[in-house]
């Protein structure tokens, strides 16, 4: 192995009562191993691109497999939540509803196929290998519904493909006697611009209080140098497009004030410099302890030409109504994967929050605008 290493973090889940999985084994094939504490939690040091892991434990459950976990070399990454389902019984029926990221409509038509275990290469049409192959393989009806019946308890991967349309993936699982539906957005392809970007927010409901879960409206925040030359623009709900002339920088394409999403945000860097994503809790405003927007199962998605090219989960446990996602330089995305609380913006490192050529006050701004801006 070769220094440095990197991490992952993440947290088993159990599907059937949606709370964390105690004691489950995280492990890579001959390597690092982590227990998950009394809440599901993990954190396994010392892998390297390329690895997988392997999740299981004792008392009748169904091993599962992650393929080619996104390591990156010094950096602890997150996984999101990872169901892991008991063995128990028979099979259950699984569903999806696929819609267009742009405009919510169904996709008709979309070819849904269903792998076993998260994200094995075969279920990555640009890796080249067919092995192993689809449980099972369908196309969406008329209302962009799919539906997989007496699928055998455990964890899959969707992936869902359709003329026009970028790639995706998402994991499900199958719990014995349920049926358990989800809702996948499908980003077409910037057809005309090699270099743009789409970038798609899910989310499911907040957790509000001990256990209650409630509708929570979540916001894409694009920033970057403005095509006029001066200063950074800010395209949000507020601003949706930044243009100069026939020349489109950034355009929010789709605001979802409610709900799940999709929330989607296209750029097209025709400037130098640093563009910059981040996605903001609206419903709880300025409250600098609400950690909402950390278990609200939040996911971006960022997509070139047809090809999904990296997901994002917000930081596991942490507070904060602002979640800094990465930023672009040129054709590099970076990681930035991190939870700032209003009160920590006045020490948040300028190299995140504004370009060494911003505007001085775009990080109070930002706070300011968020804040008071009332939705249309």
């Amino acid at each position: 192995r070769q220094a440095p290493e990197g991490a992952v973090t993440g947290r088993v889940i159990n599907p059937g009562t949606g709370g964390g999985f105690v004691g489950a084994t995280v492990a890579s094939a001959g390597g690092p191993s982590a227990t998950t504490d009394s809440t599901g939690s993990f954190t396994l040091n010392g892998l390297v691109p390329g690895d997988d892991l392997s999740l299981s434990a004792s008392g009748g459950y169904v091993t599962v497999v992650f393929y080619d976990v996104p390591v990156r070399l010094g950096q602890t990454v997150y996984l999101g939540e990872l169901p892991m389902a008991s063995s128990s019984g028979g099979g259950g029926n699984i569903s999806a509803s696929i819609v267009n990221a742009l405009d919510d409509t169904p996709v008709v038509g979309a070819t849904v196929s269903l792998f076993a275990d998260i994200n094995p290469p075969s279920s990555n049409p640009g890796s080249g290998i067919t092995t192993p192959l689809a449980v099972g393989q369908s196309t969406t009806d008329a209302l962009g519904n799919v539906t997989f019946a007496s699928i055998p308890p455990g964890t899959y991967t969707y992936l869902v493909a359709a003329p026009g349309f970028s790639f995706t993936r998402k994991v499900v699982v199958s719990v014995s006697g349920a049926s358990l539906p989800t809702r996948i957005a499908l980003a077409p392809v910037v057809a005309d611009d090699a270099a743009a970007l789409r970038v798609v927010l899910t989310w499911g409901d907040c957790q509000g209080g001990a256990s209650n879960l409630v509708p929570c409206d979540l916001d894409s925040h694009m920033t970057g140098p403005a095509l006029s030359g001066e200063g950074r623009f800010h395209v949000a709900y507020f601003n949706r497009v930044e243009s100069s002339g026939e020349d489109t920088l950034a355009v929010l394409d789709n605001d979802a004030k409610d709900g799940q999403g999709p929330e989607t945000v296209t750029l097209r860097p025709a400037t130098s410099g640093i563009h910059k994503y981040y996605v903001h809790n609206y419903s709880d405003a300025a409250d600098s302890l609400s950690s909402r927007l950390s278990s609200a199962r939040a996911r971006v998605d960022v997509y070139r030409g047809a090809n999904l090219i990296a997901t994002f989960y917000p930081p596991a446990k942490a507070q904060g109504v602002l979640w800094a996602v990465f930023q672009v330089d040129g054709s590099t995305i970076a990681p930035v994967n991190e939870m700032i609380r209003i009160q920590d913006f006045p020490i948040v490192p300028g190299t995140f929050l504004r370009a060494p050529d911003a505007d001085a006050d775009e990080r109070r701004g930002i706070v300011r605008d968020w804040s008071r801006r009332p939705k249309p």
